[in-house]
């Protein structure tokens, strides 16, 4: 998600509004958002079409393709101006999904010593 002040009201263009963090969860077109006015965070989906060739390198693809755009709208600021949602009660908490396992990624927060590694 990204920050933004409490109670702006705000939409992306080309994407669909809906009603909450979990239906944005389940929707697979890549083109809607979620905006929780109440905690001062928008959640954009993204989904990228465009199909590399073998050893494509290129960041951006060929022409660009493969960069994304997106651009929020702001129909209201809201009156507090202030974006840094991470100092806001409850709302880190809110929306932090769990930690992904063993079959998503490594849950160890601790460095590993580089001697594993020589």
């Amino acid at each position: 998600g990204i920050c933004i002040p409490i109670g702006s009201i705000a939409f992306i263009r080309g994407h669909e509004k809906v009603n909450s963090i979990e239906e944005l969860k389940n929707i697979d077109t890549g083109s809607a958002y979620f905006l929780d006015t109440t905690s001062g965070i928008i959640f954009i989906q993204l989904k990228g079409t465009y199909a590399r060739q073998m050893g494509e390198t290129d960041l951006c693809g060929e022409g660009d393709a493969a960069c994304i755009s997106k651009m929020i709208i702001f129909t209201n600021p809201g009156e507090d101006k202030n974006a840094d949602c991470t100092q806001r009660k409850g709302v880190m908490k809110k929306y932090q999904d769990p930690p992904l396992g063993a079959s998503g990624a490594i849950q160890n927060t601790k460095q590993v010593p580089r001697s594993l590694f020589v």
